[in-house]
């Protein structure tokens, strides 16, 4: 079991959001086949920024915000306790990439809140945040609902001019999740760190629910490619994983070499071989961390 520490402040049993973030901070990026020193000084106050405006945002709309963080043993440390009212965070002593710090938040998140607002660092928060709570009034069977940002966000926004939610697995940068629905949809995989959002969100379509993006809500997103390489053969070897783990998806390998993940639920509910939707339980790690932050609380 990887050890962790938890720094927490919780003044209430149950919130209206839970603010979920996962922290891997490296000081470096990849761009022009190179890794590049990035000016942190940039990259925190950004971080930052989004931060207050989404307490802004939840303080604005008379909402009580749980922050969680949770340190991924980032080698370049930011202090955010202060950043909301209540926190905690958690800091493990050893990474364990993205697709196990979502199961960490979802497992905490799912004892404070039944909403979760999870948010990639490198994304610039814009919003406004009240029509991603709408979503779940007026759209049935909602799983989540995505902010508008990055190449998928200006792609859609061309694409279904005038509409409020457009309905589409292609989500990132920011989510928010109806935590009841874990329960049924499951968790992110912790053993993914490339594909972890579209293997929840096309479960969460084999299960009956729906996933849109909230054209209204908006984020600047700027790809961190902290760790980035152009050799596939690591995001391959996570596809294969996928499409063994999860049996409604498949993928084929671009020219360049990277993986596109296609939705293929008629291949899992064949009559020769029929084999049920992929459910993930929240990890031992995400459970001890939920365990001790219920005993830090007020």
């Amino acid at each position: 079991m990887i050890d962790f520490r938890v720094e927490a402040k919780i003044d209430h049993p149950f919130y209206d959001v839970v603010v979920g973030l996962g922290l891997y901070l490296t000081g470096e990026m990849f761009k022009n086949d190179k890794i590049i020193k990035k000016d942190m000084g940039k990259e925190v106050a950004r971080l930052i920024e989004s931060i207050e405006v989404l307490r802004g945002e939840f303080k604005k709309g008379g909402r009580e915000a749980l922050l969680v963080v949770i340190d991924d043993c980032s080698p370049y440390k930011v202090n955010l306790a202060g950043c909301f009212d209540d926190y905690c965070i958690v800091e493990l002593e050893r990474n364990v990439g993205i697709g196990h710090k979502e199961n960490i938040l979802e497992t905490v998140a799912r004892n404070w809140s039944q909403f979760l607002f999870r948010f990639d660092q490198d994304v610039k928060i814009m919003g406004p945040m009240e029509p991603l709570f709408d979503a779940f009034s007026k759209i049935p069977r909602l799983f989540c609902a995505g902010i508008n940002s990055g190449f998928i966000g200006a792609m859609m926004s061309a694409a279904h001019k005038g509409e409020d939610y457009v309905h589409t697995p292609q989500l990132a940068n920011g989510v928010m999740e109806w935590t009841k629905y874990f329960d049924t949809i499951g968790y992110t995989d912790p053993n993914l760190k490339y594909f972890h959002d579209l293997d929840l969100f096309y479960r969460a379509r084999d299960n009956g629910y729906e996933t849109v993006m909230a054209m209204e809500s908006k984020g600047s997103a700027v790809a961190s490619r902290a760790a980035g390489t152009m050799d596939y053969s690591e995001t391959q070897n996570e596809a294969k994983y996928l499409v063994a783990s999860n049996p409604s998806l498949k993928y084929y390998i671009s020219k360049k070499g990277l993986p596109h993940i296609q939705y293929r639920p008629l291949n899992r509910t064949g009559i020769l071989d029929p084999r049920p939707i992929k459910y993930v339980h929240p990890s031992q790690l995400a459970l001890s961390i939920r365990n001790k932050v219920y005993e830090e609380r007020y």
